[in-house]
C-alpha cells in the first residue's frame, strides 16, 4: 500500500472505503498472485516431509522388528547349546 503497509496487514473498514472497487480488486488480485505461489510451495514441502516421515517410521519399525527376531533366535540358540 502507499502508506508503507502491506495489503495483508490489518486494514480498517475506513481504509477500504477510501479505495475504489477497481483499485481494491486489483490489489486483492496482486496479493493473491504473490501468495498463491508461496502456499503451493509450502503445501508441496509439507507433502514431501510427510512422505519422508512415513518412510523413516517404516524403516525404524522394520529395523526394530528385525532386531527383536534376531535377538530371539540368538537366545534360543544359546539355550539350545546350554541345554544339550
Amino acid at each position: 500500500m502507499t502508506d508503507g503497509r502491506r495489503f495483508e496487514d490489518n486494514i480498517s473498514v475506513a481504509d477500504l472505503m477510501k479505495k475504489t472497487p477497481k483499485e481494491l480488486m486489483t490489489m486483492i488480485y496482486m496479493e493473491q498472485l504473490k501468495t498463491n505461489g508461496t502456499v503451493k510451495q509450502n503445501c508441496s514441502d509439507i507433502t514431501n516431509l510427510q512422505v519422508e516421515m512415513k518412510e523413516k517410521i517404516g524403516m525404524k519399525l522394520f529395523a526394530w522388528l528385525s532386531g527383536a527376531v534376531a535377538f530371539l533366535i540368538l537366545i534360543f540358540n544359546i539355550l539350545d547349546r546350554v541345554m544339550v
